[in-house]
């Protein structure tokens, strides 16, 4: 059948403009691979003198950890403690709020005034030279001193009248009470420094709870987990020089040590006395460093800082850049002297935060 000549002319233009489309739209080449240039240095390793360095921690060596033997809610002393806040002895750091046990407190000794009115015309009557005494000790009752001492009785029949009414009784009380107040209150008992915070006033805490460690101003200890492989190294020299940063403040002698070997970190911990050079703040849980000049040999290769980042560089194997975990042992103001590469590797000058996974580097 014979297509009408406006149909078959759509129909043609159609077709035209598929396949003008489709010469326009070619399918689109594939992507070139970038590559990128990078400024490298091989390495040479050599042996140089190194020191031998261990991580360790100042300590003091008297160290509280603060408890009540009541609970309740916590109150301040004194002072405002926060951590490195110094204290004297005597000074009064810590109280539980005790209204309730001092009402009780007062609630007795007021039993035992009454009683005491109460006996008086039996104590004229009995013991009328006597009287004064038990005047005085009433007088002395009061809510805010301690109980004051019992009078001595004259006889055994006296005794026997205040243990017959009950005053004995209330007195012996009084004092348990007294001596149990004692516990609602922490009084420094030394002169030192808080270390640690660890509840603050309004809490309210348990019996047996710390609240706060606190430690004695007396001399510092280094305390270091040294590896075994340094072992003899360490222990062959004496005193090891302290540093912070690798700013000396000390030297360190030894002092003792734990005899056991840690399975996992293959350490033994050991304790030095600290003696500084100068006055300067330390405290304690400060972090230092026992170093011995020049104690070992050691294999490095030099490489600007500009190729670290913390303990690691970028080494360049085949086009890609590798990240490498390194030790530094030693550096300077533009350049450092690290371990853990091999000779011929090629170091990435400046380290390169940014890595295109796909870029092929040169």
């Amino acid at each position: 059948m014979k297509l009408p000549a406006t149909i078959s002319g759509i129909i043609a233009f159609a077709l035209t403009g598929i396949f003008i489309c489709s010469c326009n739209n070619p399918s689109a080449p594939e992507k070139l691979v970038q590559s990128k240039v990078t400024d490298t240095k091989e390495v040479i390793n050599e042996t140089i003198p190194s020191n031998a360095l261990v991580e360790a921690r100042l300590e003091a060596p008297t160290v509280v950890k603060v408890a009540f033997a009541v609970s309740g809610k916590l109150e301040k002393g004194e002072l405002t403690l926060e951590q490195g806040t110094h204290f004297k002895k005597g000074q009064l750091l810590y109280q539980i709020n005790n209204r309730e046990a001092f009402a009780a407190l007062n609630r007795v000794k007021t039993e035992l005034a009454t009683r005491l009115v109460q006996l008086m015309p039996e104590i004229e009557t009995q013991f009328p030279t006597e009287k004064n005494k038990w005047v005085r000790f009433m007088e002395e009752l009061k809510p805010q001193f301690l109980t004051p001492s019992l009078p001595a009785f004259k006889t055994s029949k006296e005794r026997y009248l205040f243990s017959e009414k009950g005053c004995l009784t209330d007195y012996y009380r009084l004092l348990e009470m007294e001596t149990n107040m004692a516990n609602y209150f922490y009084i420094a008992p030394f002169d030192g420094t808080v270390i640690a915070i660890l509840e603050q006033p309004e809490n309210q805490i348990r019996a047996g709870k710390p609240i706060v460690h606190i430690a004695k101003k007396e001399a510092l200890h280094v305390k270091s987990e040294i590896p075994i492989n340094l072992l003899n190294t360490f222990m062959k020299q004496s005193p090891l020089v302290c540093t912070v940063q690798g700013d000396t403040i000390g030297k360190a002698v030894y002092k003792s040590r734990n005899g056991l070997i840690n399975e996992r970190t293959q350490k033994m911990r050991y304790w030095f006395d600290l003696k500084l050079f100068r006055k300067r703040p330390v405290f304690h849980g400060m972090k230092v460093q026992l170093v011995i000049p020049e104690a070992q040999q050691t294999v490095a290769a030099k490489v600007p800082l500009t190729a670290l980042k913390g303990e690691s560089v970028q080494v360049l194997q085949n086009g890609k850049l590798i990240e490498k975990q390194i030790y530094v042992v030693q550096s300077d103001s533009d350049s450092a002297f690290v371990s853990g590469l091999k000779s011929g590797e090629k170091v990435v000058v400046t380290f390169q935060q940014s890595v295109d996974p796909k870029a092929v580097y040169k």
